[in-house]
């Protein structure tokens, strides 16, 4: 048998027992045997058992940042086609407020699933972060509508959120990551019994006393985020340790002890900091400290009409034949006149018979047999001074600034929208005739 005992000093030591019975004529007497201290030797084993767990959680990581990825290509396809064809189909009942209204709608809920599946590849850290000056407020908006739909009645969401909390700079689908999980870790602890979910945002200064207690800040204004529960709350020895990776005290499956560490990293990268407070039986409070930002008030955008083309040729190709139709809807929409393939053999067959017949040449990069860089290669070898747009739903091997260091004109990320489109081939076309006329001059 394997058992703690308490030496001499008060301390815990483990030990190891091997015993047998001393039987008399009258019975058993007792036990003789041997008593072998193994403190040391358990210790190093607890310690791999643990490296071995780790280890596991690191490849199961890794396997499921490689299937968000897969996913993300997939599912951003699929969001191409509801976007453009929903823009399509806006743009031709343009007097049917009806139409447009319903379209509208698909349009916004489109935006919130390609936010969540930057959410999935900002967790599987799949993609680069993109700080913007944001007021937090409108993200917690966006978050309490989301959780609402997946979060029972039994859990009342009480607001106070102040309008003048102020701006930060983060990447929001990092913030948004930050406030589902809290808000999920809180909805846990209520989900037997229900209770009160309370969130909180304002702005507060901290001074050299607060930040004392809270190493992580230097003075200066912050946004506060509280998120508090009524739930069972956590005990004061786990107290300390839920920001450390694998650490859990959910049931085996339902945890990895990882959420509260990677937002722990998330927060500190963006100079703020996180505290715990809880009380058992009575739930948490998590506050989250973000440095707050001067702003200017931006001024009320007004429609602005997406550049359009005059004539000009594209060859566009997708290896998903309903996104090589509808780029080739979307170019003709915007004044172009466009030939769709999908293959990039095809498009590069097409291209040889007629190179200077088209102006531009839109390639999607993760196509079978031929990748889009590789074909923009073969073109370009062909006609050095043809622009090309690559884009992608996702892609582990070319980004923004592989692509330019490989002279591609343009990295579109998919889905894109109707105006970035015509945004982006405006310029690599305006780009391509004023390089021309200056080689021309030279």
């Amino acid at each position: 048998m394997e058992y703690r005992v308490l030496d001499n000093t008060g301390n815990f030591r483990w030990v190891k027992t091997s015993s047998r019975p001393i039987i008399t004529a009258d019975g058993p007497r007792g036990l003789r045997g041997i008593l072998t201290d193994i403190n040391k030797e358990k210790h190093e084993r607890i310690e791999k058992e643990k490296l071995f767990l780790q280890i596991q959680e690191n490849l199961k990581l890794e396997a499921i940042g490689t299937l968000a990825g897969g996913i993300a290509h997939d599912f951003n396809n699929i969001l191409s086609a509801i976007i453009g064809f929903s823009e399509i189909t806006k743009m031709n009942n343009a007097e049917n407020g009806g139409v447009c209204g319903n379209m509208d709608r698909v349009l916004k809920a489109a935006e919130r699933a390609r936010g969540l599946v930057r959410q999935i590849l900002t967790f599987s850290k799949k993609s680069q972060s993109n700080n913007e000056l944001v007021e937090p407020k409108v993200l917690i908006r966006e978050g309490i509508e989301l959780l609402s739909g997946s979060i029972p009645k039994t859990i009342k969401i009480v607001e106070e959120i102040s309008e003048n909390a102020g701006f930060i700079l983060v990447d929001p689908s990092q913030f948004s990551q930050i406030f589902v999980n809290l808000c999920t870790n809180a909805y846990y602890a209520m989900k037997e019994n229900g209770g009160v979910l309370k969130i909180s945002l304002d702005s507060i200064a901290v001074h050299s006393d607060t930040s004392k207690s809270l190493s992580d800040l230097h003075e200066g204004p912050y946004v506060r985020l509280r998120i508090k529960d009524s739930g069972c709350g956590i005990p004061q020895e786990n107290l300390s340790k839920i920001f450390e990776p694998f650490f859990t005290t959910k049931p085996v499956g339902e945890g990895t002890g990882l959420g509260l560490s990677v937002i722990h990293g998330l927060i500190r990268s963006m100079g703020g900091a996180i505290t715990a407070e809880s009380t058992v039986g009575y739930g948490s409070e998590f506050t989250v400290y973000f440095p707050q930002r001067d702003h200017e008030i931006p001024e009320k955008e007004t429609s602005i009409a997406s550049p359009s083309g005059n004539g000009e040729h594209i060859l566009i190709v997708d290896d998903e034949e309903m996104l090589a139709f509808l780029g080739k809807e979307l170019l003709i929409s915007l004044g172009y006149s466009a030939t769709s393939s999908t293959s990039g053999e095809d498009c590069l067959r097409k291209f040889r018979e007629k190179p200077n017949r088209y102006d531009a040449v839109i390639t999607d990069q993760t196509m079978p047999e031929m990748t889009g860089i590789q074909l923009a290669a073969r073109i370009m070898a062909i006609r050095p001074d043809i622009p090309v747009i690559i884009c992608t739903g996702y892609s582990e091997t070319l980004d923004e600034r592989k692509a330019s260091e490989m002279h591609i004109a343009a990295f579109l990320y998919k889905p894109y929208r109707r105006d970035i489109l015509a945004i982006a081939l405006r310029d690599v076309l305006d780009k391509a005739v004023l390089d021309a006329s200056i080689n021309r001059h030279e």
